[in-house]
């Protein structure tokens, strides 16, 4: 378990001042479409009815501290990020904490 603050919660983990700014991305298409929320990933494709290649998930936040300038990126709602090739999206999974290591080929 980490010891350092969340920033998320208004405490910078480096210098641990306590001014924190949110900020959502927002990426901008030259489509005519206006601002897009920045997320993890985008559907891949219309089809209809279906997905929206606008509809994104897990938006990203980016939060800044006043003090020192340190950043960190957040995902809102990463349970909810698919996980699939046409989302370009993989799982990677650590190993869990008690259990042995692979023995690496060699």
């Amino acid at each position: 378990m980490n010891d350092k603050p969340d920033i998320r919660q208004g405490v910078c983990p480096q210098c641990g001042h306590e001014g924190i700014i949110e900020a959502q991305q927002t990426e901008f298409t030259d489509q005519g479409l206006g601002p897009v929320p920045m997320c993890v990933t985008y559907d891949e494709r219309w089809v209809w009815p279906g997905q929206n290649p606008r509809h994104g998930h897990g938006p990203l936040y980016l939060y800044v501290c006043q003090g020192c300038g340190f950043c960190q990126w957040y995902a809102h709602s990463p349970g909810s990020i698919p996980i699939s090739e046409g989302h370009r999206t993989r799982l990677i999974k650590g190993r869990q904490s008690g259990a042995e290591a692979e023995p690496s080929g060699g």
